[in-house]
């Protein structure tokens, strides 16, 4: 079992997360709000891959361009 921490939201946000989890397949509202979390830092993580991808693309369009590859 992984360590676990606290977190404190807005009473509002808490309420409207206690409405959804009754609506989804998720048990608790711990596994609701930690899948949340998680979905968030992968989006996050895969827009800063895509930016490295143009980053590259970009970087070996110039180098064909000067004859390098």
């Amino acid at each position: 079992m992984a360590n676990q921490n606290i977190i404190n939201i807005p009473d509002a946000l808490y309420r409207e997360l206690l409405t959804r989890q009754k609506e989804s397949i998720f048990p608790t509202l711990d596994d609701l709000a930690a899948y949340i979390l998680q979905d968030y830092l992968d989006k996050q993580k895969n827009k800063s891959g895509d930016k490295e991808d143009e980053t590259q693309q970009v970087i070996e369009k110039r180098l064909k361009n000067l004859g390098y590859l």
